[in-house]
């Protein structure tokens, strides 16, 4: 058996174990299975740690060759993004996250850039509804008519245009849209649970990377 064969199983049968181990501890009172499973997520922590400082590096090797290129409509902008990059890193390495100066940041930065996303989606939505316009349906009507009521009520001139605009405002985002938000959070909870089967099982091998691709290849290699 070749060494990208051991490359395959090994990281497979790790993660068997430690999710047998993870998901034991809450059904068993064993102390030993604690203790694993507490350094197993302890390392996890790590692993997402050390992920994070690539992508970081990734993202600045990437911008600084768009910057070297000049390409055009967008090198500006990356050197825009490393600029606000390394100095929000070196702003919570030096003065860490707990600082007045580093929340005020994220409040009038993180909540903004937010802000102007959602209203980007938003925006993005009605134009599609326009550009869809021939085949209206009635679930893209309630959609849409529901997005402009509860924009409406919540502006200022909403509440003069009509006077139960706070209340009607408060009744969808309260009633409707708590129900769809509660379903997806279950969908999406059995997406993560059935995800995290199939990886324990070996059925999900996308994690491996390219090597995850080559297992049906050796496999019908040993049988031939």
């Amino acid at each position: 058996m070749s060494s990208e064969i051991y490359k395959l199983y090994i990281p497979q049968i790790i993660v068997l174990l430690l999710g047998i181990i993870i998901i034991s501890e809450y059904f068993l009172a064993v102390p030993t299975l604690g203790i694993i499973s507490s350094w197993a997520r302890e390392l996890g922590i790590l692993v997402f740690s050390a992920a994070m400082v690539v992508a970081v590096v990734g993202v600045a090797i990437r911008s600084i060759r768009e910057i070297k290129r000049r390409t055009p409509g967008e090198w500006y902008f990356h050197i825009w993004l490393l600029i606000f990059l390394f100095s929000w890193i070196i702003t919570g390495c030096v003065l860490t996250s707990a600082h007045t100066f580093y929340k005020w940041l994220f409040e009038n930065f993180i909540t903004a850039l937010y802000q102007a996303m959602l209203g980007l989606c938003v925006f993005s939505l009605f134009t599609l509804f326009y550009r869809f316009k021939p085949r209206l349906q009635l679930e893209s009507i309630l959609l849409s008519f529901t997005a402009v009521i509860t924009m409406i009520c919540g502006v200022p001139i909403g509440e003069v245009i009509f006077p139960g605009a706070t209340a009607l405002r408060k009744w969808i985002i309260e009633i409707p849209v708590m129900a769809v938000e509660r379903a997806l959070m279950i969908v999406m909870a059995l997406g993560v649970v059935g995800l995290c089967l199939r990886t324990i099982l070996g059925l999900e091998r996308s994690w491996l990377g390219i090597l995850g691709a080559l297992i049906p290849t050796y496999r019908r290699g040993e049988k031939d």
